[in-house]
């Protein structure tokens, strides 16, 4: 995900793909984002689709208003947060796997692995800085979470 230049730990809840996050950003949006349009990029370890996420901010209607009917639609589309797919994924539908994402920002792509066995390319075309991020269900399954380089 985009790194904010505030603290995002204020938030009691916070799931990338549906928050709006624009709020802790202090950067010029248009500078910050100029190249790249994706926000956010999740793996949904169940479904093995990728989740996407193209802008932060939420527009208020009084700001869609203001925009052309293309202008406003396309605001709108970015917003949502919208699954995909991608080729070699796989659902993981159990609770015993390892999964690993490695994101190559000079290439400006993030490939999934699952047990050690690279599955393939999620995401390309990334530009800027990106942060990584894990949101979990939480149930009675264990699970542990390592992040390594």
């Amino acid at each position: 995900m985009r790194p904010t230049t505030n603290d995002i730990t204020s938030l009691e809840k916070c799931y990338p793909a549906n928050c709006d996050l624009s709020r802790f950003s202090l950067k010029d949006y248009v500078m910050m984002h100029s190249g790249n349009n994706v926000d956010c990029c999740l793996f949904n370890t169940w479904m093995g689709n990728g989740l996407i996420r193209e802008r932060w901010k939420e527009w208020e209607e009084s700001e869609l208003a203001v925009m052309d009917r293309e202008e406003a639609l396309q605001h709108n589309i970015q917003n949502k947060c919208r699954a995909f797919h991608w080729e070699g994924m796989q659902p993981t539908q159990t609770n015993a796997f390892k999964i690993g994402l490695e994101l190559d920002i000079d290439e400006g792509t993030l490939d999934v692995y699952k047990n050690d066995r690279r599955l393939g390319t999620m995401m390309s075309g990334l530009v800027g800085e990106y942060c990584r991020v894990i949101s979990m269900v939480l149930s009675r399954a264990r699970f542990s979470v390592s992040i390594g380089r």
